[in-house]
């Protein structure tokens, strides 16, 4: 069992506060929301595939009525028995952690119509390889995951990617709401620095839903 969402906050204020331990990292509409509250199914293969999801770290944090600004530092992963096997595999060998830096921002314009709203949001990540991905050897990644809960092969699977040096990360958010009406979307780009002369490596996708409830509602 992997406890998520296990973490601390201390407000400075109303607006500012801190947020310490295995948290999600600030990155992707869709993933940062509970699964249980999703509009399809599953997250979007590109969100389940290049977003971060749960590490451990700490965040600075500023939200108020229109502006939601997160940023932080995280290592690991919160691990499950065959990745924790793994990182005590490269920790014996003297390989780094690796880490990772963090931040979104989201504006949401508020309105006297609660029915009705916009949010744009976006959000980077500057990364390093961690050790809990392979025991094949150190400066890998992989982008592999499982279409969803229910199916568990992976379509999308890169394989390692070794002699990384650094990855970047950037996405944008849009959504809009009114009434029984929704739309909401995402765009994700990674790029993958890889050591000497070797070439970066380059992934996208993007998602797009639409959704309209038949018998009323909001």
């Amino acid at each position: 069992m992997t406890l998520l969402d296990n973490f601390i906050t201390y407000k400075f204020t109303k607006e500012y506060g801190l947020r310490m331990g295995n948290i999600q990292e600030p990155f992707s509409m869709d993933l940062l929301n509970s699964f249980k509250d999703l509009s399809m199914m599953n997250w979007a293969q590109v969100v389940n595939v290049l977003a971060p999801g749960h590490h451990i770290g700490m965040m600075g944090t500023f939200e108020n009525r229109q502006w939601l600004v997160h940023g932080g530092l995280f290592f690991q992963r919160s691990m499950n028995s065959g990745q924790k096997a793994t990182w005590e595999a490269n920790y014996a060998k003297g390989v780094n952690e690796g880490f990772s830096t963090t931040a979104r921002a989201v504006w949401m314009p508020q309105n006297e119509e609660k029915t009705r709203g916009l949010h744009i949001g976006v959000a980077g990540s500057y990364r390093t390889p961690k050790t809990d991905v392979s025991d094949e050897g150190k400066n890998v990644v992989r982008y592999s995951q499982s279409a969803n809960t229910v199916n568990k092969i992976r379509f999308i699977d890169t394989g390692l990617i070794t002699e990384v040096d650094n990855s970047w990360l950037a996405g944008a958010e849009l959504s809009v709401y009114d009434g029984p009406f929704k739309f909401q979307a995402e765009y994700m780009h990674n790029w993958v620095n890889r050591k000497g002369s070797l070439v970066t490596e380059k992934f996208s996708g993007f998602y797009a839903q639409a959704f309209y409830l038949l018998f009323g509602g909001q």
